[in-house]
């Protein structure tokens, strides 16, 4: 991981290896929103070329944490949101659950970008299957 900035916690089933959410601030939420809303030729300038845009924007107002699925739709962190996503993933050994914190920044950013264009499971391929396979670098 290229000098991480902040940190996104992961929520892992470890039976299946299988990412369940992440819990997310402010700062990854406005970043990832940011990330989301670039144009299509900037994404691809982005990921061909490895720049970086520093465009300052603010999304989400006020503190709070949030839930981040794999396929990085946003929704406010609660109990029932969690309670209905273990459900969703038919998980019912808390046991096999693994939190999992990781570093994101700048080249974490445009792999979860690419990753976004490509498969359904971003997270998972940023931070599960990159990491297992000792890839740091796309």
């Amino acid at each position: 991981m290229g000098n991480p900035e902040r940190s996104l916690k992961l929520l892992i089933d470890t039976n299946g290896n299988k990412f369940v959410f992440a819990e997310a601030g402010k700062n990854f939420v406005d970043f990832l929103l940011h990330l989301l809303a670039f144009p299509v030729g900037t994404v691809m300038r982005l990921l061909k070329k490895s720049a970086w845009l520093a465009l300052v924007m603010s999304y989400v107002k006020g503190l709070a944490t949030y839930m981040v699925t794999d396929d990085l739709s946003v929704s406010p962190m609660s109990m029932v949101s969690v309670v209905g996503l273990l459900n969703k993933f038919n998980i019912k050994d808390f046991g096999l659950l693994k939190e999992k914190v990781v570093g994101f920044g700048i080249d974490e950013g445009i792999k979860l970008l690419g990753a976004s264009l490509l498969w359904k499971d971003a997270l998972t391929a940023v931070f599960l299957i990159e990491q297992k396979d000792g890839d740091d670098a796309s």
